[in-house]
């Protein structure tokens, strides 16, 4: 069993933390990698993906699967936090709110299961994806009022949800390779090779990422909130692998790969959207590694035990 990929992204995130403490990194730097990863990496990884991907209409299923396992989390995070501050409740929201599938869980269920498993990541982290590289921002935004870095105007919710969620690039470019799978158009094999340098290194960006906003605080406070957090995303996950399990009307070796990929990690860009709502970043990127660290611990030993 290859554990190389895995053990590599503790090993970034742990880089990027201690780059930042010796000071060749600030916690600055985190928004032009956001950038670079919003605009570059994911959507090429994102076009590689889909260039590579092979059409099974009986798994469609698995895309509104994908999109209501961030969305339900995130209205019951909503509802279960409106006693404490809008940041807090933007924390919650947006970490509870789907997985790292393309940066985690594809690459990892990959090496351990190879072709097969990137068929399941691949059509689960179409819905995912929604959520995780604007669905989740947007929603959060708009139903807790919030307007990043500029003033507020008066703009109808639904109106507001869409401008924000269609503003994104990796969204529309994840839509458009939707649009083309469902009418069976291929993308040329040349466009994903010459766009494969760039998508390799996206799971490089986010984890490093991750781990330039890493930081620690042993107070009260501070461990409360994270502990709180990866105990919900934890008991969610659980929820979602006894539905994917019991539910999905899939062999079992295809349920038993999609119980794993329950247990993907908080989205990488969670971190920076907390940021960008006013929540404390360093919570976000706590918990984010603290998953990852957890992910890989139940996937090893999950593909040991059930397979």
């Amino acid at each position: 069993m290859d554990l190389s990929k895995p053990i590599l992204y503790i090993l970034l995130i742990i880089a990027g933390a201690v780059l930042k403490k010796v000071g060749f990194f600030k916690a600055e730097n985190s928004n032009l990698l956001a950038k670079i990863m919003m605009n570059f990496t994911l959507p090429a990884s994102i076009v590689v993906g889909f260039s590579n991907f092979e059409r099974d209409t009986s798994l469609f299923l698995l895309i509104p699967i994908g999109l209501l396992a961030g969305v339900i989390p995130l209205i019951i995070a909503f509802f279960a936090t409106k006693k404490l501050p809008k940041e807090t409740r933007a924390y919650y929201m947006l970490n509870l709110d789907g997985r790292n599938i393309g940066c985690f869980g594809l690459p990892v269920l990959q090496t351990l299961f190879g072709p097969t498993a990137t068929v399941l990541c691949c059509m689960f982290d179409i819905g995912n994806a929604i959520n995780m590289v604007a669905g989740n921002y947007a929603m959060t935004t708009t139903m807790l009022d919030i307007y990043p870095g500029g003033a507020k105007k008066r703009i109808h919710p639904i109106v507001l949800l869409c401008q924000r969620m269609f503003s994104s690039f990796c969204l529309d470019v994840y839509l458009t390779m939707m649009i083309l799978m469902l009418f069976n158009i291929k993308i040329p094999a040349q466009v994903g090779t010459f766009l494969s340098p760039i998508a390799n290194a996206n799971a490089f960006i986010a984890m490093l990422m991750v781990g330039i906003l890493f930081e620690f605080h042993a107070n009260k406070d501070f461990l409360s909130d994270i502990v709180k957090l990866i105990l919900a995303h934890l008991g969610f996950s659980v929820l979602l692998a006894l539905f994917m399990f019991y539910a999905l009307p899939f062999s079992l070796e295809y349920r038993k790969i999609l119980v794993l990929l329950s247990f993907a990690p908080i989205g990488a860009m969670c971190s920076v959207f907390t940021v960008r709502c006013g929540g404390s970043g360093a919570k976000a990127s706590c918990a984010n590694s603290i998953s990852v660290l957890c992910s890989i611990i139940i996937m090893v030993a999950g593909s040991i035990f059930l397979f």
